[in-house]
C-alpha cells in the first residue's frame, strides 16, 4: 500500500529521525510506555559485540524465548524416536526455506488497498505504523501476541496435515529460524552498519522500500521471492 502523497519516480522520502513519531501515531490505540518504547534510540550493530543481544533484551525478550521453546521441542521431538532425527532434521530445512514465502506473504498482505475503514485502521496498527516511524526501535519487531497466534495456528495445522506432533514441531522450528533472522535482518537494515556484502544488499533493498516504492521489495531476508512474483523494483539484482 503506498503512502499517501508517494507518487512513483518522484523525490524520496526521508526517513523519520530516531525519537520523532508522528502525532497520527497517537491515535491508534498506544499507551504512553509504547511510545516511549518507539521512542528510544537504537544502537547501531557492526561496531560492538553482543549489541544484538542487548538489543533483544531491551526490545525483543520473544527472541529467547523462541531460542528455548525451539531447543526443548527439538530434544522432545527427537527422544520421542531418536532413529527419526534425519527425517526431523529434513523438515526443519524444509520450515527454513518456506520462511521467505511466508514473509513474502505476510509483508505483502499487509500493504493491501483495503476499503474498509477498519481494515485500513488494523493494517495501520499491524504495519503502517513502522513506515510512519520507521527509525522507531518499537515499530522494528513483530508482536509476541502475533507471532506466537500464528506460530500456534501453524503447529496445528502442520500436525494435522502430517499426523504427527514431533514433524510437526521439527517444521515449525525451521519457520521460528526463519522468523529470528528476519528479525535480525529487519533491525540491522534499519539500524546495523553490515560488514557484509550480502546485508549490504538486504539494508539497501529494504531501506528503497521504505523510501522509493511500499508497494514493492516486500522480501527482507532475501529478494529471491520479489524477483519470482515481480515485486523486485527496478535497478536492482537478486
Amino acid at each position: 500500500m503506498t503512502s499517501p502523497g508517494f507518487k512513483p519516480g518522484g523525490r524520496q522520502r526521508e526517513l523519520t529521525p530516531v525519537g520523532s513519531i508522528p502525532t497520527r501515531l497517537r491515535h491508534v490505540g498506544m499507551d504512553s510506555a509504547k511510545r516511549s518504547d518507539m521512542s528510544q534510540a537504537a544502537t547501531p550493530i557492526g561496531h560492538r559485540r553482543g549489541e544484538w543481544l542487548r538489543v533483544c533484551r531491551v526490545h525483543f525478550k520473544p527472541f529467547f524465548l523462541y531460542l528455548a521453546a525451539g531447543v526443548a521441542l527439538g530434544a522432545g521431538a527427537v527422544a520421542r524416536d531418536p532413529s527419526a532425527w534425519p527425517t526431523l532434521l529434513g523438515l526443519s530445512l524444509v520450515g527454513l526455506l518456506l520462511w521467505p514465502f511466508l514473509e513474502y506473504a505476510v509483508h505483502r498482505g499487509l500493504h493491501a488497498r483495503a476499503r474498509s475503514a477498519r481494515v485500513r485502521a488494523f493494517l495501520h496498527r499491524a504495519h503502517g505504523i513502522h513506515h510512519a516511524a520507521p527509525q522507531a526501535v518499537g515499530s522494528i519487531f513483530i508482536r509476541f501476541s502475533a507471532s506466537a497466534s500464528l506460530s500456534a495456528l501453524l503447529f496445528l495445522l502442520f500436525a494435522s496435515a502430517l499426523g504427527s506432533w514431533p514433524k510437526a514441531a521439527a517444521l515449525l522450528i525451521g519457520l521460528w529460524a526463519g522468523y529470528l533472522l528476519y528479525e535480525f535482518t529487519h533491525y540491522v537494515a534499519h539500524f546495523g552498519r553490515p560488514r557484509t556484502a550480502w546485508m549490504r544488499r538486504r539494508q539497501r533493498h529494504h531501506q528503497l522500500h521504505h523510501r522509493d516504492r511500499e508497494d514493492a521489495r516486500f522480501g527482507v531476508t532475501t529478494s529471491l521471492v520479489d524477483w519470482l512474483f515481480g515485486t523486485q523494483g527496478a535497478s536492482e539484482k537478486v
